[in-house]
């Protein structure tokens, strides 16, 4: 109940965006099924969020979270709620996880796009085993998505979480001007 009045309060004040977290990345480590998007709209209104987490599914095909996004982004933006969206793919399948990118760069009704500490190692195939691998991930990712001219459409992006401290902050330097958000439980 703290937990809930604190953002309540929180939204009350305005000034900020809240993001409902869909605990995709907590879901995954601990293999659980995902958490359902519907569950969280509830919730989002009750403490007064801006945006909800579209439900994603790490290592699967794009065209799964695609799918889900498409069944939920007219519902939220009925109810006011702004759509976040974080692309899957198998993991290796780089090509797959740039076309999700790409659906959601292009759809008019998604409103923020996610670069997570998942999605982009998992289809590096470094999400695991490799630290330095990982950490240096979406920052080629970034560079990827520039390259093929992906960052000059009107999407906030948001990058979920920060695995390997705080230094990756002034890896993807260059990129500050479109990351809008950056959320993490690392000490900056």
């Amino acid at each position: 109940e703290y937990y809930r009045k604190f953002y309540q309060d929180l939204a009350s004040r305005g000034g900020q965006d809240l993001i409902m977290d869909n605990s995709a990345f907590e879901m995954y480590k601990r293999n659980d099924p995902m958490y359902p998007t519907e569950k969280l709209v509830d919730l989002a209104l009750d403490v007064g969020a801006s945006y909800v987490v579209m439900s994603d599914y790490p290592t699967e095909p794009s065209s799964k979270t695609i799918k889900a996004a498409e069944t939920m982004m007219y519902g939220l933006k009925s109810l006011g709620l702004g759509t976040f969206y974080c692309p899957q793919s198998e993991p290796g399948d780089i090509e797959d996880l740039m076309a999700g990118y790409a659906w959601g760069f292009t759809h008019p009704c998604v409103d923020y796009v996610a670069v997570s500490i998942l999605n982009v190692p998992l289809a590096f195939g470094v999400e695991s085993g490799n630290n330095l691998q990982r950490f240096m991930a979406r920052w080629r990712w970034m560079n990827m998505l520039e390259e093929r001219e992906l960052l000059h459409y009107d999407k906030k992006i948001h990058f979920l979480g920060m695995v390997d401290g705080p230094r990756e902050i002034d890896l993807v330097k260059k990129y500050h001007d479109v990351i809008d958000t950056w959320d993490s439980s690392a000490a900056v």
